[in-house]
């Protein structure tokens, strides 16, 4: 009997790692997306010396994500350093109750591509 309810019991902690595992591996697969994002609007920045409303909304209703400017100054310098803030909110399974905002913070350099 007792070699049944241990085989009962294990399956459901197998089961409740699966998950937490499944929820690790969605939370990392966003964020490589975010990254990835990230060297398309440095381009971006780039040549256009900053982050405007256009390329903010364009990233926003394409890929569902937020991109916020770190620094809002519409008149760099070629060659400044300009960050900028990429976020995505995930509804985990298991982990959390609430919403996770996974977010990264990249800096591009004006004018580095021209």
């Amino acid at each position: 009997m007792s070699n049944k309810l241990g085989a009962i019991f294990s399956i459901l902690l197998i089961f409740i790692a699966f998950v937490i595992g499944v929820d690790l591996v969605i939370m990392q697969l966003n964020y490589t997306n975010l990254d990835a994002l990230s060297t398309s609007i440095s381009y971006k920045i780039a040549n256009t010396g900053y982050l405007n409303e256009e390329t903010i909304l364009e990233y926003q209703n394409t890929y569902k994500i937020t991109l916020t400017p770190i620094n809002d100054v519409e008149d760099n310098q070629e060659g400044t350093v300009y960050p900028y803030k990429i976020s995505k909110t995930y509804q985990p399974i298991a982990i959390s109750i609430t919403e996770i905002e996974i977010s990264i913070v990249r800096y591009a350099i004006i004018n580095f591509y021209k």
